[in-house]
């Protein structure tokens, strides 16, 4: 972790989360106008794999420790469960649909 951040917790498990993949000097809001185009690519190459390491480690995460527990809470509350994604899939026609009916 760097220096003088204070650890994340993850709201559902309250474990301590990782820090974030990008480092602070990229961050920083550095200009990189001057630097050497080559640099700038190795650098966005090295910032894309921490990128996605750190989602690897976060799904691998969520398959194996909220999602059994999630699977769990929706089978004691079917009805809710049901209710909620009908509701889910609503919103999503509507924004897909633009909002508009019979149009």
């Amino acid at each position: 972790m760097e220096h003088g951040a204070t650890p994340q917790h993850d709201t559902v498990s309250g474990a301590a989360m990782p820090a974030s993949p990008i480092r602070s000097a990229d961050r920083d809001g550095a200009d990189h106008r001057g630097a050497d185009p080559a640099s700038q690519v190795d650098d966005l190459i090295a910032a894309l794999r921490r990128l996605e390491k750190f989602a690897s480690e976060e799904s691998a995460r969520v398959s194996h420790s909220l999602l059994p527990k999630l699977e769990a809470r929706g089978r004691e509350n079917l009805w809710a469960s049901l209710l909620l994604a009908l509701a889910l899939g609503m919103i999503l026609g509507l924004w897909a649909a633009g909002g508009r009916r019979g149009r």
